[in-house]
């Protein structure tokens, strides 16, 4: 499957974090290495999809992976007419105004400005995600684990699942808006492999 990468800066004004940089280490995402998945309910069946291209930048301590808690940052944009169910018909739906609105909002954004360590390789983030024209602030659970790959370059592997109501987001207008044929409620999977950029 080829990814396209599209989305590779990150504007930290927005965040409120301007001047952490200078203390945190850049890493960048390995789009062939990851996957972002979403699980749905239709007609009383779970289907799948995923987001062929998206692309991410984290801001970590460097001391990650040397048994210091990951710190930091980090945004994830996502090209939404990439959406990939498996059935051209309803990608095309998803598409759509009454949905995801690419040709109104092409992107979506996950961004996370704080993280808080759990234990062991378990992490809380505070998040928004925008979908169209609505933001919304999230929790984030996920696990972070260090890699180093061939080469010594150093790596980490981020997993998450997350469930969202895709009516906050404006997400089925018209007669998408009904939930008994397409469930509200989400259930988004991340599974990421980040690289160290140094």
């Amino acid at each position: 499957m080829k990814i396209k990468q599209y989305f590779l800066s990150v504007v930290l004004l927005g965040f409120g974090v301007t001047g952490l940089a200078d203390d945190l280490k850049k890493w960048v995402l390995l789009p062939e290495q990851s996957r972002l998945k979403f699980v749905f309910e239709q007609a009383g069946s779970d289907e799948t999809g995923r987001f062929d291209s998206f692309d991410a930048v984290f801001w970590f301590n460097p001391g990650f992976g040397a048994g210091v808690p990951a710190e930091g940052h980090f945004e994830v944009s996502i090209n939404m007419a990439s959406v990939n169910t498996g059935d051209d018909e309803r990608d095309q739906i998803l598409r759509s105004g009454d949905m995801f609105a690419v040709k109104q909002s092409p992107q979506a954004f996950f961004r996370v400005a704080t993280i808080r360590h759990i234990e062991k390789n378990r992490y809380l983030a505070e998040a928004e995600l925008q979908i169209r024209d609505r933001s919304h602030k999230i929790t984030f659970p996920f696990t972070l684990a260090p890699e180093t790959r061939e080469g010594g370059q150093k790596a980490f592997r981020m997993r998450s699942t997350v469930t969202i109501k895709r009516l906050d987001f404006g997400v089925g207008q018209g007669d998408w808006a009904e939930t008994t044929w397409v469930s509200d409620k989400v259930q988004v999977e991340v599974d990421v492999l980040g690289l160290s950029d140094k």
